[in-house]
């Protein structure tokens, strides 16, 4: 079975937690990721979601140029190391109801993220296991998208 540092996109984008949220979303945008990393020299501190801009800075109707990636960014969930195997990617993912696992190695250093669909393209039959528990628990999406054409 693959590991998780066969099939995680390396080299994503981050942010740091002074970072304005127009930045975090324009990064958001550009990569094509609904979960953008926040990090500080290099270490993980915590991840954004566009749902979580939505929910707090868009429907507040604050101003997405003050508000900074520190007070939307979540540093609580589920982390993975590279050399995991993603069937325990998997089981992390559908234990934690997310589509999305930051991976972090060296006392937090980010190294990529593992998505939903990166296991879709490895193993097909996994990943439909762990959409069917996610989504069954949460009705949330998946954490990516396609790019918007330009």
């Amino acid at each position: 079975m693959a590991k998780v540092e066969d099939i995680m996109t390396s080299n994503v984008a981050s942010v740091v937690p002074s970072a304005p949220i127009v930045e975090v979303a324009l990064k958001m945008r550009e990569s094509g990721l609904g979960m953008m990393p926040v990090c500080e020299n290099g270490k993980l501190r915590g991840m954004i979601s566009e749902r979580s801009i939505i929910s707090n800075v868009v429907a507040f109707a604050r101003n997405p140029k003050r508000e900074h990636a520190r007070t939307l960014m979540y540093n609580g969930g589920p982390r993975i190391q590279p050399g995991c195997d993603i069937v325990e990617a998997a089981k992390l993912m559908a234990i934690h109801h997310v589509h999305c696992l930051p991976v972090v190695q060296n006392g937090g250093q980010l190294a990529g993220l593992l998505t939903l669909n990166d296991i879709i393209k490895e193993n097909p039959m996994l990943a439909s296991m762990v959409l069917a528990k996610v989504d069954a628990s949460t009705g949330h999406s998946n954490g990516t998208r396609k790019k918007p054409e330009p």
